[in-house]
């Protein structure tokens, strides 16, 4: 059982990143997930208590509460079924801008293959109540393991990753949503010194994901780079 009590992963390469640069961290019994190139704005926090959250780090205006989504904990001993997911589809929509510059800040990133066109890497958590469950065993032999640690409650929290085939309703609703992003650039100049920019929402749970979501991660190009004058 491993003693390091964080990984950061990413699915791409040291030279093309194909997602953001995710850090999964151990503090005290609690479990987070962040972005570092999102500029710390939000985290994914799994707490103790059952509770899991989507939030803002800050308040975006005053009073207003920094919640986005809040569901309860799972464990694979009632039902085979995650606690977040990260995705990180490919369809040939856009030439990415995905250089990858945050290799040069931190070379401690373990690599996950990137997809191939109409296919998906999916990351997900998984809990056990014990380290008594084989997970490993529950799972198709094409999941692997990317991390594994126990909590001081003896609880267990498992990181895995596999590739799937989309589906045609999901192309559709990514060629769909990518569609709709726009980043605001100062100059031409300023543009052509980007080398990195993605999209990312949420997929809320569903009754049948026991209401856990989604987190979409997607590299953009040029083309949705705009020059506000």
């Amino acid at each position: 059982m491993s003693k390091v009590k964080e990984i950061r992963f990413c699915v791409g390469s040291k030279n093309k990143m194909s997602s953001l640069v995710w850090k999964m961290f151990i503090n005290n019994e609690d479990v987070y997930l962040l972005a570092r190139q999102m500029g710390g704005s939000w985290k994914i926090s799994l707490h103790k208590s059952g509770i899991c959250r989507v939030a803002f780090k800050q308040e975006l205006e005053k009073g207003k509460d920094r919640l986005v989504l809040k569901w309860d904990k799972v464990y694979v001993e009632d039902t085979i079924s995650p606690n977040i997911a990260i995705l990180v589809p490919h369809v040939d929509i856009t030439k990415a801008l995905n250089k990858n510059i945050e290799s040069r800040l931190n070379k401690d990133i373990l690599y996950i293959d990137s997809p191939s066109n109409d296919e998906k890497v999916v990351v997900k958590v998984f809990y056990t109540k014990n380290d008594g469950v084989d997970l490993e065993s529950k799972l198709p032999a094409s999941h692997k393991k990317l991390f594994q640690y126990a909590l001081k409650n003896g609880e267990v929290v498992y990181l895995i990753a596999w590739k799937e085939k989309l589906q045609d309703a999901e192309i559709t609703q990514l060629r769909d949503q990518v569609s709709k992003f726009q980043v605001n650039v100062t100059s031409e100049e300023a543009k052509s010194k980007i080398d990195t920019v993605f999209a990312v929402w949420i997929n809320e749970g569903t009754q049948q994901t026991h209401q856990q979501p989604t987190i979409v991660n997607y590299p953009l190009g040029y083309e949705h780079l705009k020059v506000s004058l």
